[in-house]
């Protein structure tokens, strides 16, 4: 039999044991009363709770583990789930662009002909009120071509509303004289939004003139509250029942009282989604003098870091930064000294007086350089056959210009639409001129008229988007009997052009 001391030994060696599962059972020699036996009976529970302590931490690990591994088979379904409607998304709009496209290419010809048929209106008030329209609709086309890649730009929103053409007239909003526009503080209007927005205030314009009286105005109110901006539309018109106030932006819904005015229900449900994409809301509600006012609210611009949005300027113009510190150091002095309690953002109305000046200086020096190249082109070749270059684009004037000075021509002169072509030709009797076919005041059409009225010997070069389709060229020869005239489609190159030269028969 094993003395105290033994005992006391063996519970010495089985303490460190435990953890290696040695000892499995209390020495059958030790008295059941022996202080040991406590002891030991004591340490197997104490090694069975250890124990179970780690199987249930393992257990728990390998559920961790397990529900991390599912946890990641469903993120890694999801996410190509997403990845394969993104793809879906872009195949989507993929379609939608080349569709818009070939909507804006293929409409081109269908144009022309239009434009043709609409020569034979002998009534000149509809025939004018019918090449609005055409405009109307090529221009509504352009831009449903570019909606998809619409870009977001600063810019006061007082001048894009007075420079929208409406009604079948297409007056500017800021010369209509049934429309008047209210606003106060205008370097406090900046918005940033897409041209997109330039849709909303048509249609709620041409909605408000459409239900409001022919001897009553409309009032576009145009003004900010705290960090937005409220372009209201009001009317005097016939107003909209509360429950009618939200069918209405419904796409295709029409009130009964609407049936006799024209109209596809579409046109509120348009605006209602521009404004929401453009992070904005549309809110109806009666004129307390009779007639409707429909408020469309949208985020005023706000600079949230100065110093990055005047980097960006240094980038986007070109100029130092310290001049446009010194503007803004000037701007701030300015409005400090005026008081100007309606500023909402000091920093914002700076770099939006700061953005507004440069884009101005920019533009005049951008008419100012191509006029400059332009002068310079009539320089060269004094010996030369002479050209008038008619187009109402600088830049397409100048890099014709530049083409034809390269083959050897004098440039008599540059005209910006067909008047002033016609005008040049008589005073310039040039060798040759060049017809843009869609310009401002007389088409390149119309203007070759009236030159081969003039002066039946006339060479012209046609150039025109529309490609050299069989009746673009049919309706050229109708009227210009001879071999006396070519078609050039844009864009144009040097060859092209000399291709065409050599084609003209020899004096």
């Amino acid at each position: 039999m094993n003395s105290n001391t033994d005992h006391y030994r063996d519970l010495l060696n089985f303490i460190p044991a435990m953890k290696e599962n040695i000892r499995d059972e209390i020495p059958a020699d030790i008295p059941e009363d022996h202080p040991v036996r406590q002891i030991y009976e004591a340490l197997f529970k104490l090694k069975q709770d250890f124990i179970a302590t780690i199987e249930k931490t393992v257990n728990s690990e390998k559920d961790i583990i397990k529900e991390k591994q599912e946890l990641i088979e469903r993120v890694d379904l999801r996410t190509k789930f997403l990845m394969d409607q993104d793809l879906l998304l872009e195949e989507k709009n993929t379609i939608l662009e080349t569709s818009l496209n070939i909507l804006s290419h293929d409409t081109k010809n269908l144009f022309f002909n239009l434009n043709n048929l609409i020569k034979e209106v002998s009534d000149t008030e509809v025939q004018g009120m019918l090449k609005d329209n055409m405009e109307d609709l090529s221009e509504i086309i352009q831009e449903a071509t570019t909606a998809l890649t619409a870009e977001k730009r600063i810019y006061p929103i007082i001048d894009r509303i007075n420079n929208i053409r409406v009604s079948g007239s297409r007056i500017m909003i800021s010369q209509h004289d049934r429309i008047s526009i209210e606003f106060k503080s205008y370097d406090q209007l900046f918005l940033e939004t897409t041209p997109l927005l330039k849709n909303v205030i048509y249609n709620l314009t041409e909605n408000a003139l459409k239900y409001t009286s022919e001897n009553s105005n409309i009032i576009i109110r145009v003004e900010r509250s705290g960090p937005e901006v409220f372009i209201r539309f009001i009317d005097s018109g016939q107003g909209i029942p509360d429950d009618e106030k939200i069918k209405i932006l419904d796409k295709f819904y029409r009130r009964k009282n609407d049936l006799n005015i024209e109209g596809s229900g579409r046109g509120l449900w348009i605006t209602k989604n521009i404004i929401a994409q453009e992070g904005g809301k549309l809110i109806i509600e009666d004129n307390p003098e009779g007639g409707t006012i429909f408020s469309v609210i949208l985020p005023a611009f706000k600079v949230e870091n100065m110093n990055l949005r005047l980097n960006e300027l240094v980038e986007w113009f070109g100029v130092p930064r310290k001049k446009i510190d010194r503007m803004a150091e000037n701007l701030n002095t300015l409005f400090t000294l005026q008081e100007r309690s309606d500023i909402e953002n000091m920093d914002t109305t700076i770099y939006c007086n700061i953005l507004k000046r440069l884009r101005e200086e920019n533009n005049k020096k951008s008419q100012r350089d191509i006029y400059d190249r332009l002068k310079k082109l009539k320089n060269f070749n004094s010996d030369g056959k002479t050209i008038v270059i008619v187009d109402d684009s600088l830049y397409v004037q100048y890099y014709l210009g530049k083409y034809f000075v390269e083959l050897g021509y004098r440039i008599a002169g540059f005209a910006d639409n067909g008047r002033r072509g016609v005008t040049a030709y008589k005073k310039l009797h040039p060798d040759l001129i060049t017809l843009d076919n869609t310009m401002p005041v007389f088409s390149g059409l119309e203007a070759a008229e009236e030159i081969f009225q003039y002066d039946k010997d006339v060479r012209i070069i046609f150039i025109s988007a529309l490609g050299d389709s069989t009746l673009y060229r049919a309706e050229i020869e109708e009227n210009y009997i001879g071999d006396n005239f070519r078609i050039l489609t844009k864009p144009i190159e040097k060859e092209d052009l000399e291709r065409i030269l050599e084609d003209f028969p020899t004096d």
